[in-house]
């Protein structure tokens, strides 16, 4: 279980990104954070992978305190951050990127054929949906149990955005606790086992996704209306 603790992030010069924010994420479960851009969500998602070092709070795997841990140590524990923008090092082939984390890539790319065929390619020559494909398969093969997702089908088409969804979906079935970050709120939520909405750095509402797509707040915050606290 991944536990997130009155955690809040100020950044010099820009003022409080999280404030008091808490989270509880159980094993083998979808969950979505959704928010206005602003909300905090890239700097919830960076605290939990060790990017970002909070200010004030905790948070604790399996009752463990790892707020100091590296991002390297929380790796090795199975907490693995796909970045928004992908991250994947452009000049290097697929293969390549692959082999920077180590690891047998013939154990993740059964589910990326694309990938699977163009190994010598660099990364640079590959669609927007591939890149994204590239960086989740990258971070499959660290064998994650916690797999942080930032926005994964930002700038992707309808048809690849699908794709990025059934991927999802399988993941979660084969046991892999997921955090979605997602601009698509209505898939995310529909298909999410529970949901937490941010608002200026701020927990605003919590629940199960497909019951937050019936709250009037979250309709009126991503229908064009203001989101105000319940």
């Amino acid at each position: 279980m991944l536990e997130i603790c009155e955690l809040s992030i100020d950044y010099p010069g820009r003022g409080r990104a999280l404030d008091s924010v808490s989270l509880t994420v159980m094993p083998r479960t979808l969950t979505c954070i959704v928010g206005a851009n602003g909300a905090g969500k890239t700097s919830l998602m960076r605290a939990i992978s060790g990017v970002q070092r909070p200010s004030v709070g905790a948070i604790k795997l399996d009752g463990k305190d790892i707020t100091r841990w590296s991002t390297a140590r929380r790796v090795r524990a199975g907490i693995v951050l796909v970045p928004e923008g992908r991250g994947v090092l452009p000049r290097m082939t697929v293969e390549d990127n692959l082999r920077l984390v180590g690891g047998d890539s013939a154990d993740v790319l059964h589910r990326f054929p694309n990938l699977a065929t163009r190994l010598r390619v660099p990364a640079s020559n590959l669609s927007g949906g591939e890149q994204q494909m590239l960086a989740i398969a990258r971070a499959l093969m660290l064998r994650p149990s916690y797999l942080l997702l930032d926005e994964p089908s930002m700038g992707l088409s309808p048809a690849l955005c699908d794709q990025v969804f059934r991927l999802i979906a399988e993941l979660r079935a084969d046991g892999i606790t997921i955090l979605l970050v997602e601009q698509n709120a209505v898939k995310a939520l529909s298909m999410s086992d529970s949901s937490l909405v941010l608002e200026t750095g701020r927990n605003v509402l919590f629940g199960r996704g497909p019951e937050l797509l019936e709250n009037q707040a979250v309709i009126d915050a991503y229908l064009g209306g203001p989101m105000t606290a319940s």
